[in-house]
This record gives structure tokens, C-alpha cells and sequence, in this order.
């Protein structure tokens, strides 16, 4: 690397070097890394052009789905709650084990199994989560219908304060990971006082007659203040949003 000097207006590249003011000097240096016409052209890029390109689809699908669940995951989280999905997402994509690197898709993978088993117990918020020891409290019957078994709220939750009540609801998306049509339907809210107690409680919110995608079955947690009704807390960095079931067929039980 050079140092210089001009008393004129020095241009930003010459060939290869680069040309940038540094305090009260002129420093010029060799262009060194890559370029963006060598990362599309460059057959030594090969892998990361596929990655990029398998990548951009599962981030473009994430996108569409948390625009599915608006007005349900917590808006206080935003980015977390997008960067927490694409993760998740580009770690599911990798049960597609039919296509080849750069050109898996999360419509193959959601056919696999271990791809529908990885998605059971995950938590949209990653700021706050269904503690893992209550989810054996929160189940789904072979109706879609969710069983409450079992829970002091008091003890299980850490209420934020002011916070005197909770809300829980139940939500059926139903994903076509192919075309990013979804279909979504939700029980109302049940409310349930913070000392409150309650076994085998169910929530009732049938499967959808029919499935076009992936089915998830969400349950929605927030913190709420009772006072001449039921009031939602400004701050919402607390609502639990959790993955209680994830199936491609509908295997619905009497």
C-alpha cells in the first residue's frame, strides 16, 4: 500500500487500485477479494451462486409466511422473529435429500419426516418461548382441538408487570410451500387469570376439511391487563407463538 499526494481531484479507481481519503492523506491500494461479475460468472463461485440461489427461495417463502400469521407474531420482534424463521428454514431444507445442492426446496423436504418432526416445538419469538417443560401441557387431540392439562399460570409463566390475565389461541395454517398460498384459521381468545388454575380445558378449533400444503397447528400466548375488559400489553417482546403440530396429510381422529 502507497501513500500520495495531488493537489487535484483524484479519480476513485485507476485499473486495478482503489483510491479513498484517509484523514488528511490520499491512500491508494490493489482491488483484492472478489467482484460481482466474477461471483456470477467465476466458475470457482459455482457453490456459492447455488447456495445463494436455494437460499433466496427459502427467505422469499419465510417472508410470505410470517405475512400469513400477521397480527400474530410479535410485531415488537420483528427482525428476530424473520431471522430466527429463515434459520430455521434453511436447516429444514436440507431433508430434501432428492435434489441436488442449490436447487433443494422446502416442498421436497416437507415430505420427509424429519423435516415435519423438526418444526414440532418451534417458537416463532426468540425472545420468549413455550418453556420446554410445559409443552407436554399443551396438546393437540386427533381433531386439531387443543387440551389445556394441568397448568397454574402463576407458576408457569413469568407475568410481566402489570400483566393480571392470559390469552391463549389456536391457529391452523395450512402452507403450500410450492405456490405461497396459505389458508388460515383461529379460534377466539380464551382468557384465564394469572392464579388461576385449569385441567383438561380444551380449546376447539376442528383441522380444515381439506389440505393443499403443510399443515401447522400454532398455539398464541400473550399477556394481557384486566381492567373494564381485556387489554393487550403495548409491549408484546412476551407473546408466545409455538409450533404444537406440523403434518403434509390430514389423519384426523374421531
Amino acid at each position: 500500500m502507497a501513500k500520495i499526494y495531488s493537489k487535484e481531484k483524484l479519480p476513485k479507481r485507476i485499473e486495478g487500485y482503489s483510491i479513498y481519503p484517509l484523514n488528511d492523506d490520499v491512500i491508494i491500494r490493489a482491488n483484492s477479494g472478489f467482484t460481482s461479475d466474477g461471483v456470477k460468472n467465476d466458475p470457482k463461485y459455482e457453490l456459492t451462486r447455488h447456495n445463494a440461489s436455494e437460499f433466496g427461495r427459502v427467505s422469499s417463502l419465510c417472508k410470505i409466511m410470517r405475512l400469513s400469521l400477521m397480527g400474530i407474531l410479535p410485531k415488537n420482534s420483528g427482525r428476530g422473529v424473520s431471522n430466527l424463521l429463515v434459520k430455521k428454514m434453511k436447516s429444514v431444507v436440507f431433508s430434501d435429500r432428492r435434489s441436488l445442492r442449490g436447487n433443494r426446496r422446502l416442498c421436497k423436504a416437507f415430505l420427509n419426516e424429519m423435516a415435519l418432526r423438526e418444526m414440532i416445538g418451534y417458537d416463532f419469538n426468540p425472545n420468549y418461548s413455550l418453556p420446554h417443560v410445559l409443552k407436554k401441557n399443551f396438546t393437540l387431540n386427533g381433531l386439531g382441538c387443543l387440551i389445556l392439562n394441568d397448568l397454574n399460570f402463576a407458576d408457569s409463566f413469568l407475568f410481566p408487570e402489570k400483566s393480571n390475565c392470559i390469552g391463549i389461541r389456536l391457529h391452523h395454517l395450512d402452507f403450500d410451500f410450492v405456490t405461497g398460498e396459505s389458508s388460515l384459521s383461529s379460534s377466539g381468545w380464551l382468557f384465564f387469570e394469572k392464579d388461576s388454575t385449569i385441567t383438561d380445558f380444551i380449546i376447539d378449533l376442528a383441522y380444515p376439511a381439506a389440505l393443499k400444503g403443510v399443515l401447522f397447528s400454532l398455539a398464541e400466548l400473550q399477556f394481557f391487563v384486566f381492567e373494564d375488559g381485556f387489554v393487550p400489553l403495548v409491549d408484546d417482546v412476551g407473546k408466545i407463538v409455538t409450533v404444537l403440530g406440523c403434518s403434509n396429510t390430514l389423519k384426523v381422529q374421531a
